[in-house]
């Protein structure tokens, strides 16, 4: 009996080391002249988690060439349709699209003291072959609204961008 546990235990690692991985490609639409294909394998959780922490160091220095280098050119800013009224793009609108327009939005922000008190705390990563994600929360101020935000990436050429920014209720 004990052979045949070892035998088991011998084809089952065997079997885990030489079975081949399965990679499905996701092409995801970056311009009207551009697609990025993703592999599995080529999202990697510290990716993303660069452009996140980058981003939120650029909005606590209110630095725009750094919010700007994070989004993809085409990237949404949009807030839920669920959440209060008070939270709105520059425009009136509930989205923007485009990085001068998401410039534009935190410039907003900051005039209107939306990020003065700022404490991001990530909630979850999902770093899947779909499309990669973070979810996170500003603790100080959507607390009150019962908020979160998310914003999924994109990879052009070897970097991840933000390609949509949702802040929306909690589910």
């Amino acid at each position: 009996m004990k052979n045949l546990t070892l035998i088991f235990i011998f084809l089952f690692l065997f079997g885990c080391a030489t079975k081949k991985q399965n990679i499905k490609e996701v092409v995801i639409t970056t311009t009207s002249t551009t697609t990025t294909t993703i592999t599995e394998e080529t999202i990697s959780e510290n990716d993303i988690l660069l452009v996140y922490n980058k981003l939120i160091a650029s909005i606590k220095q209110r630095d725009f060439a750094g919010i700007e280098s994070c989004y993809a050119p085409d990237a949404g800013f949009i807030y839920d349709e669920k959440t209060s009224s008070k939270y709105k793009c520059f425009n009136g609108e509930k989205k923007v699209f485009g990085v001068e327009n998401i410039l534009s939005q935190y410039k907003y922000m900051f005039k209107n003291r939306l990020l003065d008190n700022i404490e991001f705390e990530v909630v979850k990563i999902f770093n899947t072959k779909e499309i990669p994600k973070i979810k996170f929360i500003n603790a100080w101020q959507n607390s009150d609204d019962d908020l979160i935000e998310e914003i999924e990436f994109v990879k052009i050429g070897k970097l991840y961008f933000i390609k949509t920014h949702f802040i929306q209720k909690k589910k």
